[in-house]
Formats: C-alpha cells, structure tokens, sequence
C-alpha cells in the first residue's frame, strides 16, 4: 500500500515510470500488409489444433495472406483461438485442423442439429405434397360429383 506523500507524488505525476514508447495495438486485416478478409473457401470455417498434454483448441480462420514468390512462401490462415490465442497455419495445417474438428463435441453437435433440421424439413415436405394430393383428389372428385 502506497503511503500518503507517495500517492501524493504520484498525483503529480501521474505517468511517471509509464513506458515511453508503449506497444501499439494491433491493426485490422485490412491495415496489415496483403492480409485479406474475403475471397478464400476457408474464411470463417471452425478448426482445431491440438496442444501439449491433450489439449484441443476449437477457433475460426479469420483471415489469409497469399503465397509469395518463392517457393518457401505458401499461403497463410490466420486462426484466432476461442481461449483467445491466435496463429498462423500453412494449408495442410488447415486441413488437419478441418479433419481434427469434426471429432469435436461442438462439431458433433452441430451435425446433430443439422440432421435433425433436415429429417424436419423432408418430414415437412413429405407432408406438404401429400396434403396437396389429398386436397387435389378432394377438389376433383368434388367437381367430378357436380
């Protein structure tokens, strides 16, 4: 705990002992050189890595760099971490990551769901088609009985 006359001094002073040159925050994708935002397949699909002692970490590319001139300058994904990490991957990173993912339980949730939505819409559907059928039958035989 500060003592009377050091928060006084401080009060004076307020930045005093504050680093001189403090780290810039970071740009967005758009500012940083040849970070793009849009136009790759894999902007916004889900992956995860995995990390020491069996840790997986579940995050979202975000954005992508093109490949360079040289042949060591492959394309890059940038990943930002669900736990707030983030990092670069090569594209067959990518398609581990992608192939790890689908062993997630969030991955497996969401293919439950879908499967689920879609057995309601063929039900639906189903249903649908048949009702027009008995109504169209109904109208029929209603003007064929006239």
């Amino acid at each position: 705990m500060l003592s009377g006359a050091a928060l006084q001094e401080l009060s004076k002073e307020p930045t005093k002992g504050a680093d001189e040159n403090p780290p810039k925050p970071p740009r967005p994708a758009e500012l940083e050189e040849g970070w793009r935002d849009e136009g790759h397949e894999y902007l916004g699909r889900r992956v995860a890595r995995p990390f020491e002692g069996g840790l997986t970490v579940v995050g979202r590319i975000t954005r992508w760099l093109p490949a360079g001139d040289g042949e060591d300058e492959p394309p890059l994904f940038h990943v930002d971490h669900d736990d707030g990490d983030e990092e670069d991957l090569e594209e067959y990173e990518c398609i581990d990551a992608f192939e790890l993912y689908k062993t997630t339980p969030e991955a497996t949730k969401l293919a439950q769901a879908k499967a689920r939505a879609e057995a309601w819409v063929a039900k639906f559907v189903s249903g649908a088609v048949r009702g027009r059928l008995v109504a169209r039958t109904f109208v029929r035989a209603s003007v064929e009985g006239c």
